[in-house]
């Protein structure tokens, strides 16, 4: 079984390495357009055309081709490439509704625009981010950016680009039903591109203009726009337009109650869209026929039409919840009230908008069937809610419907309570009636016995009842004792299952990531190209970020079973708050933050403080800073808020708060973050790395320092956290202060010279053999391999070895019983037996050196701790003889 897991693992990590190189491949294979000779005006033609061409006939392939050029004008340190990249790119994720990363995408585009002066380039990239800002119904900043357009675009003459952004202006005014200030709009613009741009730029803005006049009530006029519109579309075959402007007309021929040249409309519809294969277009279109067939009553028609296209649609929830509304108003209409009731439940169930009149529309239906189903209650609160919801339907109407329900729900619950009332008092009478028989019967016998057994009665009725409680209680102390120790045995077991879970899990990523990573770095020590080193690159960040998630998810389990310790240590506070700023620094610039630091000139520059885990929880809280704003700034402060004098030095409270301006958190998810495995909401899971236990970790690190971490946060305007920490600081230390770095030891490839070895190395995984053997032959050494125990015994019997390099795990015979044996066998005389293994929890240390092994290495191991282990083995061996 660990052979399987074993080999799964490694199929599992090579075909992830596999899948890497070739997806980089394919990214930038998308640039073979590219010509060592195109100058940068060249290049950004040839790609805008490349996105152009793929755009609507294979969107996914556009969007490779974007991305690519991203990292092609990165490694070309070209600003102007990565202006005009990074806008298309901004464009396909606007398309995709990825609206965050079309900002993030489109801010960076308008930056490089403004350092260029490129004012032609500011026009479209600012009108883009309008039409961002209008999507996510964010209106003012919309109209910002598209004024801004408007004047950068009159600034430079841009005729085109004026036009394109009074056509923005004008969707503004008709979402606001400001339908004459709308046609304004689309007058100018039509008069810019009758007389600057190509002629089937026109469509868009006749299109619109026909439909401002439609809802103005203008239909001849409409017509004319839509007519114009129509020719302009036959003349240079657009269509996909073409079938767009025979809805609009059919609308306008509804309004005038033409409806056989509105039905003749909506089939040349259906017709080029079948002809396309345009799906999408033909279901919209499909939609609005029926409800045309719905108002002229045709209701089976109609059906038949939007039970074609139901399946398109479920997962937009907008236009589901109108079909499942129109289907349940048609069998309403037919008098299949079941089949009504099932679809407008279905309406009800699939809408997200609480406030939509389909919805209140719905409700409204669902009360009329209850009303028909005498169901008086049911058709009370639906109507309640549809009135609530819909002040489009007639208030009248509804009071009188409302006022109606309650009588007959209130009558009906009187009379019920009568009937009740009724049967119980007769009920009563009856009773009354036997109560006196009976009490005759039993008069005289109860007087003749009264004196004896009242006595009697009442010691054994209160010897009886001492018993059963004291009886009861017994049993009920014994099923909880029973209870407890069964739940305390079932949480021993778990977290002994747990704890070998999380072992074993470790040690099968830890033994294939020791492989990724020691050949990287074997690999990065060779003569490699540009892009080869690009490509190794991405590696070894990709396995450094899995070697940090499996590092926190060792440091979330030993906070949960209160495993880790808080070792106090004389430290440089100052010092370490300037490393973690030192790390942070780029990735602030790389996004275009404003890193701000204040440290308190009054922070002890000698403390006692476990500095490791401190500097964990701050950095905990400035990657989540940087990683979740876009823009705006990350401010760092660390601040004395209170000292208290003692015999040596002080107590210092200190205050260490983080302040962004990112997402934000809202309130009801405030405590939510604090928890295991826990983030914002899904999207954030997608588009935020992590697993959502940096938080969680940092919690339980302060509440062994007797802290925590506190939160002030507004949904999309920034959060602030901050803890309070009380340490001991002192005047005067004479002690050394550790330092938190580490002394990286210089690669000697002599060594095997110097320190002449006989080494042994027993590994069944074979990549981890050649790594091993690599690394030793770099240093002058010839080691022998084996796969397993009982292969490393034989080779010790033939001959002798001055260091055995031991796996732990292995087929056959284990590393640890293998040392065993060895001990048996030789005793004193044995070689040196370095434990190598990928236990990465620590807790197995001592029982390798109990069974014998002299050292101990983790997987991933460098090449400078087998170097240093080496060195020190040697001058041990040597000082014994």
């Amino acid at each position: 079984m660990k052979r399987l897991h074993l080999a799964t693992f490694v199929s599992l990590f090579i075909l992830i390495a596999f899948s890497t190189i070739l997806i980089g491949q394919k990214s930038y294979d998308t640039l073979s357009f590219f010509n060592s000779d195109f100058s940068t005006e060249e290049a950004e033609k040839e790609f805008v055309k490349a996105i152009q061409a793929n755009t609507n006939k294979a969107h996914e392939k556009a969007k490779l081709i974007a991305q690519a050029f991203v990292d092609y004008s990165i490694d070309k340190n070209d600003p102007t490439l990565k202006k005009t990249s990074c806008h298309q790119l901004g464009l396909i994720y606007f398309h995709d509704t990825q609206y965050d990363s079309a900002l993030i995408c489109l801010n960076q585009a308008k930056n490089l625009a403004i350092e260029q002066q490129d004012t032609l380039a500011l026009v479209n990239i600012k009108r883009s981010l309008g039409a961002v800002y209008l999507s996510t119904k964010k209106g003012e900043l919309a109209i910002n950016y598209f004024n801004e357009s408007l004047e950068l675009a009159k600034d430079i003459s841009d005729s085109v680009s004026m036009a394109k952004a009074l056509n923005n202006l004008s969707i503004l005014s008709s979402q606001a039903q400001e339908y004459e200030n709308a046609l304004n709009y689309l007058k100018r613009a039509l008069d810019l591109k009758i007389a600057f741009a190509p002629k089937p730029e026109q469509i868009s803005t006749l299109i619109n203009i026909g439909i401002n006049y439609t809802h103005l009530g203008s239909l001849d006029k409409a017509e004319d726009y839509l007519n114009r519109a129509k020719d302009i579309a036959i003349e240079y075959n657009e269509q996909k337009k073409l079938a767009e402007i025979w809805n609009h007309l059919a609308n306008t021929f509804i309004t005038m109650k033409d409806y056989d040249r509105a039905d003749d409309a909506f089939q040349s519809s259906i017709a080029i869209s079948t002809k396309l294969n345009d799906q999408v277009q033909l279901a919209l279109t499909t939609k609005l026929y029926a409800e045309h067939l719905m108002n002229l009553e045709k209701w089976g028609e109609a059906e038949t039409n939007l039970e074609s296209i139901v399946d398109q649609f479920k997962d937009n929830s907008a236009i589901i919840t109108e079909i499942y509304y129109d289907l349940g108003k048609i069998a309403y209409e037919t008098k299949d009230i079941k089949k009504a009731e099932k679809y407008l439940n279905k309406a009800v169930s699939s809408s997200d908008n609480p406030k939509g009149e389909t919805l209140a529309k719905a409700y409204n239906l669902l009360s009329l069937i209850s009303y028909l189903n005498e169901d008086y209650e049911l058709a009370y609160h639906h109507l309640r809610i549809s009135n609530i919801m819909d002040d489009s339907i007639s208030k009248t109407v509804n009071t009188d419907r409302l006022r109606e329900l309650r009588v007959k729900y209130n009558s009906y619950n009187d009379s019920e309570t009568i009937e009740n009332l009724i049967e119980i008092a007769e009920l009563k009478e009856k009773e009354k009636e036997k109560s006196k028989f009976y009490f005759i019967i039993t008069f005289s016998l109860f007087i003749i016995t009264l004196a004896v057994a009242i006595t009697l009665a009442r010691q054994a009725s209160f010897r009886r009842k001492q018993s059963n409680e004291l009886s009861n209680q017994i049993d009920e102390n014994l099923k909880k004792t029973k209870d407890l120790i069964e739940a305390h045995k079932l949480a021993e077991e778990g977290l002994k299952v747990k704890s070998e879970f999380i072992a074993m899990v470790s040690h099968e990523i830890r033994t294939p990531m020791n492989a990724i990573i020691g050949m990287s770095s074997l690999l990065a020590d060779t003569n490699l190209d540009d892009y080869q080193r690009n490509y190794l690159n991405n590696i070894s960040i990709s396995s450094n970020n899995l070697l940090i998630l499996l590092n926190d998810i060792l440091d979330f389990s030993r906070v949960e079973a209160g495993k880790v310790s808080i070792k106090l240590q004389p430290a440089d506070l100052n010092k370490e708050l300037k490393h973690v700023v030192n790390m942070f620094e780029p990735l602030a610039q790389e996004k275009d933050l404003d890193f701000e630091v204040t440290l308190d000139k009054d922070i002890p520059s000698v403390a006692f403080i476990d500095a490791p885990r401190l500097r964990q929880v701050v950095v905990n809280l400035l990657s989540n800073a940087i990683k979740f704003t876009h823009e705006g700034f990350v401010k760092l402060t660390v601040k004395v808020i209170k000292t208290e004098p003692t015999l040596n030095g002080s107590m210092v409270t200190l205050r260490f708060e983080v302040q962004d301006s990112g997402i934000g958190v809202p309130k009801n998810k405030q405590n939510e973050i604090f928890s295991s495995f826990n983030q914002l909401d899904s999207k954030v899971s997608r588009q935020y790395s992590g697993v959502g236990l940096g938080l969680s970790i940092s919690q339980g690190i302060l509440g062994m320092m007797g802290s925590s971490i506190q939160l002030e946060s507004e949904f999309a305007r920034g959060s602030t956290f901050w803890f309070d920490l009380k340490i001991k600081a002192e005047k005067d230390n004479k002690m050394p202060i550790p330092s938190s770095g580490t002394t990286k030891v210089k690669f000697d490839k002599e060594l095997g010279v110097t320190c002449p070895l006989k080494i042994l190395i027993a590994e069944d995984n074979e990549i981890n053999q050649k790594l091993l053997q690599i690394n030793l032959n770099k240093m002058g050494y010839n080691p022998m391999i084996v796969s397993n125990g009982q292969e490393a015994l034989d080779q010790i019997k033939i001959q002798q070895f001055d260091i055995i390099f031991m796996d732990v795990q292995m087929p056959v015979l284990d590393g640890v019983s293998a040392t065993k044996e060895i001990v048996r066998m030789y005793g004193k005389n044995k070689p040196i037996i370095i434990a190598v293994t990928a236990n990465a929890m620590g807790t197995d240390k001592q029982s390798y050196i109990q069974a014998g092994m002299d050292d101990y290495i983790s997987k991933p191991f460098t090449t400078s701790e087998i170097e240093s282990c080496l060195r020190n083995w040697y001058v041990h061996i040597n000082s014994q003889e």
